[in-house]
């Protein structure tokens, strides 16, 4: 009998409202900061970022699925 396949993110953990993984390609990305107490802060796996500023939120694909995202710029 085969395996029954298990849900995704049964097998990465979720902390609060950042999604922890390492298929998100904003760990790289030049825009991974978002604003937090008046401070720049460095959140690759938040839903936001410099371009996705609250309330908007990254694409569904790039944020849970991996995807290529059309505003990645790599960082120098």
């Amino acid at each position: 009998m085969a395996q029954e396949k298990r849900p995704r993110w049964e097998s990465e953990g979720m902390m609060g409202c950042r999604h922890v993984t390492d298929t998100i390609v904003c760990k790289t990305c030049m825009f991974r900061f978002i604003e937090s107490g008046g401070k720049k802060v460095e959140a690759p796996n938040a839903g936001c970022c410099e371009i996705y500023e609250y309330p908007d939120a990254k694409p569904h694909e790039v944020y849970f699925d991996g995807a290529d995202c059309e505003n990645y710029e790599k960082d120098v």
